[in-house]
């Protein structure tokens, strides 16, 4: 359920909307949660990208850039509070239909867990910061007329997560198990430490290796895996990687994929830092 409120919660052309949703009581007392969304026909880009290395074709620079500033519009609503309104607006001419949960829906899940405490607000140090954690090729869709559309939200949380005790590193690491994919997840979520906090740069991580995807068939540390034959948990952990040899692509673009994968997340550009740093590169 927690899903379906973060779908009513992100208003965003950029984020996909919820149409209906219902709780089912079953005969032998479980529940079930149905949820109607949107369909996609132009697919996914992990769809996109496939077709172009059957094909032997490539995205453009420029198409490549038009995508991503799409996809860090979507995160910016997660990632950023003051964001939501502006997208609010913006989605206001889009029919979405949002449904209430009726009192029986309350009733049905309310002894249902719903997520990990690691995850509550009680363990979140900024309750109003989201982060996706699990954006990657085949949850980024295309609508209609080609805006690229985040979806897949069951793996949205509250952001800013502070890891202090043996329990809560535990849950984390099972929780990351289940609902992120390895190739693109961010090192502090892959190899958790005690004493630090987890904010919304893991999904800036995953938009950089999503970015190198888009320009090569394949993901970073998927490649570095496959040339050094190291294991693609240790190629996250160091964060080695390189390019393939091409001149297609600009070098101001590799290096946003650059700064974008670097192992601290200190080190890499905020939510809006990125979306400024995309936008010179569209306009150059």
């Amino acid at each position: 359920m927690k899903e379906i409120d973060h779908y009513k919660r992100f208003q965003s052309p950029y984020i996909v909307h919820l149409i209906d949703s219902q709780v089912a009581q079953q005969c032998d007392g479980s529940k079930t949660v149905y949820v109607l969304l949107p369909y996609f026909p132009l697919g996914s880009l992990r769809d996109s990208t496939s077709r172009n290395l059957l094909n032997g074709t490539f995205i453009s620079e420029a198409e490549c850039i038009r995508i991503l500033i799409g996809i860090a519009r979507g995160l910016r609503c997660l990632h950023d509070p003051s964001a939501r309104s502006q997208d609010t607006e913006q989605n206001q001419e889009q029919d979405v239909v949002s449904m209430s949960y009726s009192d029986e829906a309350a009733l049905l899940l309310e002894d249902t867990p719903l997520e990990l405490d690691i995850l509550s607000s009680a363990n979140t140090i900024n309750s109003n910061l989201y982060a996706h954690r699990d954006i990657k090729p085949s949850n980024i869709l295309f609508s209609s007329d080609g805006l690229p559309v985040i979806s897949d939200l069951g793996s949205c949380s509250k952001a800013d997560l502070s890891i202090n005790t043996h329990m809560q590193l535990t849950e984390l690491q099972t929780w990351v198990s289940d609902h992120c994919t390895v190739a693109y997840t961010a090192p502090e979520l892959l190899h958790v430490t005690l004493n630090r906090s987890i904010d919304t740069k893991v999904d800036i991580w995953s938009l950089g290796c999503t970015c190198y995807f888009m320009l090569f068939g394949i993901s970073p540390f998927e490649r570095e895996e496959q040339i050094s034959g190291a294991s693609l948990k240790y190629a996250i952990g160091t964060g080695n990687f390189s390019f393939p040899s091409q001149d297609r692509y600009s070098t101001r673009l590799l290096n946003l994929i650059k700064k974008c994968l670097q192992v601290d997340p200190a080190a890499r550009p905020d939510i809006n830092e990125l979306l400024t740093l995309l936008q010179e590169l569209q306009e150059s």
